[in-house]
């Protein structure tokens, strides 16, 4: 399991790579754009997204990630108080509030079984 962590945070990175990496192997970014010059099409099986990146806003990073990997599934992490009905986060198949705690956990677990039951 590859797992693509964008943050603008290097605190939040940290926690979510602690969380991240017993389930598989976390690769970490703290400028969208470093992300997308690293990117490449089947290299990651999730990536956990914050929404409020500068220069580059989490939704549309996930978006050119999902044009280049149409099956890389996005979970947005967010401060702001957003619903998952936002058109902002739409782009995302799961939407985790800050501060999190396992909840983190156990949503990177779900789309790790779900990846691996797609390749089974």
């Amino acid at each position: 399991m590859q797992i693509l962590i964008i943050d603008d945070e290097p605190v939040i990175l940290q926690i979510i790579r602690r969380f991240a990496e017993p389930i598989g192997h976390a690769t970490s970014f703290l400028t969208p754009e470093d992300a997308l010059e690293d990117f490449q099409p089947g290299k990651y099986d999730i990536a956990i997204i914050d929404i409020g990146l500068p220069d580059i806003p989490g939704n549309v990073l996930a978006e050119r990630l999902k044009q280049a990997d149409p099956d890389l599934p996005c979970i947005c992490i967010t401060g702001y108080p957003l619903s998952a009905s936002d058109p902002e986060v739409a782009i995302f198949e799961e939407v985790v509030q800050k501060p999190f705690g396992l909840g983190l956990v156990d949503v990177i677990k779900r789309f790790a079984r779900n990846r691996e039951d797609a390749v089974d």
